[in-house]
Parts: C-alpha cells; structure tokens; sequence
C-alpha cells in the first residue's frame, strides 16, 4: 500500500514539474518577444556562425567569449566579432571566471587579449 502512494505522489510531482516547465518555456518566449532588441552569446562551442542568418534573424546585439580562466583564448573570439560587426551585430567580449586563479589575474588577462579588439559593447 505505502508503494502504490509513493508511485501516485511521484507521478504527481513529475506531472506538477512539466507543467511548470512548459508554463515557463511559452512565458520566456512571449517575454522576449515583446522586447524590441535580442541578443545571444557565443563562444567555440557554436563552431562556425553565419552572422548573416544570425542578422536576418532579428539579432541585434551578441557577446562573444573572450578569455577564460588566467591563459585560455577562446579560438574563435577574434573571427566572431569581426563577422559579426561586419554583418552589422554589436558586439562585446565576455570573460568566463575559473577558479584556477586570482579574480585579478583574470581580469589582466582579458584586458590584455580584449583590450587591442574594438567591440560596441561594454564587457
């Protein structure tokens, strides 16, 4: 007997959770939708990025991954905001903080790989 009411209390909870879920997904979506600028972020892990599709899609703004950590560069951060500036996105340069190191080396290794790329957007 106890069982069966757990299995109902988590049937239950599991079918409370989706509906929250996808209560949530359409609220995100019609939010964003109401605001007249979008953006993105991005960074490697998207690979190759036709900016111009990314610009036909009503995408206004992206910030772009810079550094991570102390040493890490992400690959394609130089690549990514000239594209995008080209296809006429603001962009800006994001750091990803590690704690492998100080929050001050951090920030003096973004400085020093951001500081030479002219971006729209304030880090």
């Amino acid at each position: 007997m106890k069982k069966k009411r757990w299995i109902i209390l988590i049937a239950i909870v599991w079918c409370v959770s989706m509906a929250v879920l996808c209560y949530l997904q359409i609220t995100t979506r019609i939010a964003a939708k109401a605001y007249k600028t979008q953006g993105i972020d991005v960074s490697h892990y998207q690979g190759d990025i036709d900016w111009q599709t990314i610009r036909s899609q009503g995408i206004d703004f992206a910030y772009i991954k810079a550094t991570e950590g102390s040493t890490y560069v992400d690959d394609c951060f130089a690549d990514n905001l000239k594209q995008a500036q080209a296809a006429g996105i603001a962009a800006g340069a994001y750091h990803f903080f590690s704690f492998d190191s100080s929050a001050g080396t951090q920030a003096e290794h973004f400085a020093e790989v951001v500081g030479l790329q002219t971006t729209d957007l304030i880090p």
